[in-house]
């Protein structure tokens, strides 16, 4: 049994409130990890400090930031991302291969996208609803 495995039984199995006393349990079973090592563990299984004692939390899923594509016609597009993630998807946007898309600018939650020539406005909104989509 590897050192993750022993971890996650053993925090299972007993109320551990110090670091010191898992470290205790680990060695009676062979497993000699210092406190820094047993930390980073901590970090990368998911364990933290909850009422006391050191338990295994399951990580959240994320769902992807949810956004919007509206017209301005005649040759802009008004994308609405979640906050802070606009400059990110227009830098992006930029350096994709969107054929027509002259540039964009962002804010905090809102990029306008200028599109060239204005007879492909819908045809450029698809492209940029399937850029953000792949890209979230």
């Amino acid at each position: 049994m590897n050192a993750d495995q022993a971890i996650l039984r053993l925090l299972k199995q007993h109320p551990i409130a110090e670091q010191a006393d898992l470290l205790k349990l680990l060695e009676k079973e062979g497993l000699v990890l210092t406190q820094s090592t047993l930390s980073r563990n901590f970090r990368r299984l998911s364990v933290v400090k909850l009422d006391g004692r050191y338990q295994y939390v399951e990580a959240q899923r994320q769902a992807p930031p949810a956004f919007s594509v509206d017209t301005a016609p005649p040759n802009i597009l008004l994308v609405r991302v979640g906050p802070g993630l606009a400059s990110a998807f227009a830098l992006k946007l930029d350096q994709s291969d969107i054929e027509g898309l002259v540039g964009t600018v962002a804010g905090d939650d809102t990029i306008i996208v200028v599109v060239k020539p204005p007879e492909r406005l819908k045809d450029i909104q698809r492209e940029v609803e399937a850029f953000i989509t792949r890209h979230a």
